[in-house]
């Protein structure tokens, strides 16, 4: 009988656990993904997982999860829980009340709890989370100081990884690629109003394909009417973005957290070279002038980034983009973050 994994709690399951359940999926394990979220983007055609949607309202979620946790209780190896919202400390007490081994995964839901991002509420919920846990997944490196001062032991650090696929080759058409949603922390305006000064061409792929909520929608309109009558930009929502690494140059990130996301590693791995905030964290993946860019974090502090990067001859942008691949094969493969991960297995099981 294979183990089974339960991750539970997350939203755009696709682009956040794709690259971790084939993993499991080809060494043994079954997954099933409780998921916010039964939509396209997150399902995708893969069948290296099992999705669920969690049902609407607490009390039809806490019954699900029960029998799911009842019904599975000699195959479950162990529970992922992420973190994030005001419900979730009663998935972990669930979990250790059933006697379900439980990994809390931390993804920056620290981070916002320490600019008191998220209400009390939920801050309080993620705390009690990290505390019930058996285990705690950073997936950053500097948090793990901010644990030290929270006081939670049983944490292991394994970041974020990506496949490494075959050399997309020198001709890149795109000068410049952002593949993110258009969020506020991640100030896309800033990246219009570059782009718009620059002599570049530009690819975004991030659009909402729905109703994104007034904040996003904002900047998605902003957006657009500084970059939309620009022939040299394309505005796209969300799709398959390995056609657009293989045709970029540059990968734009201006984030307050930068480390590790999913997009710049898979950008990296395919040779496109990162321009990046100088933000806490950036300097673990990124080496100004080796590998990529660190831009100041601010509107002004972007802009001299990218036209250092634009301006630097072919044959050195050659030099970065296999510098950048390198990063990856060497730290951020899939192959060397799996063995991490089955060896964390092993101990959370024990």
């Amino acid at each position: 009988m294979r183990p089974l994994v339960l991750i539970l709690g997350i939203d755009t399951v696709r682009a956040k656990t794709l690259y971790q359940t084939r993993w499991l999926a080809q060494n043994g394990y079954d997954v099933d993904v409780f998921a916010m979220h039964r939509d396209e983007g997150s399902v995708g055609a893969d069948d290296s997982a099992r999705i669920v949607a969690i049902t609407s309202g607490p009390l039809g979620r806490v019954r699900q999860v029960v029998r799911y946790l009842r019904g599975n209780r000699a195959r479950i190896h162990h529970v992922e829980l992420y973190v994030g919202g005001r419900f979730a400390f009663v998935y972990a007490l669930l979990c250790r009340l059933m006697r379900a081994p439980l990994i809390a995964v931390e993804r920056g839901d620290l981070l916002q709890c320490q600019k008191r991002a998220y209400p009390l509420s939920a801050r309080l919920s993620i705390y009690a989370c990290y505390r019930l846990a058996n285990r705690v997944w950073l997936r950053e490196p500097y948090m793990a100081r901010a644990f030290e001062r929270w006081r939670v032991g049983g944490t292991f650090y394994l970041p974020n990884a990506v496949p490494l696929p075959p050399d997309s080759g020198p001709e890149r058409t795109t000068d410049l690629l952002w593949v993110n949603r258009l969020v506020p922390e991640r100030h896309p305006d800033w990246f219009a109003a570059a782009v718009a000064e620059l002599d570049a061409s530009c690819e975004i792929i991030g659009f909402s394909p729905g109703d994104p909520g007034p904040r996003v929608a904002e900047l998605e309109a902003h957006v657009r009417a500084v970059l939309g009558s620009d022939p040299r930009t394309q505005l796209e929502t969300f799709s398959d973005p390995v056609p657009a690494y293989e045709r970029a140059r540059f990968f734009v990130l201006p984030a307050d957290v930068v480390f590790a996301n999913f997009a710049l590693l898979e950008a990296m791995a395919h040779g496109v070279v990162p321009v990046v905030s100088d933000v806490e964290g950036s300097s673990e993946l990124v080496e100004h002038g080796s590998n990529g860019f660190l831009a100041e974090h601010s509107p002004a502090g972007l802009r001299a980034a990218l036209e250092e990067a634009l301006a630097v001859p072919n044959e050195r942008w050659l030099g970065l983009s296999a510098a950048a691949r390198a990063t990856i094969a060497e730290r951020f493969s899939v192959e060397v973050w799996g063995r991490a991960l089955l060896t964390e297995y092993e101990a959370v099981a024990a």
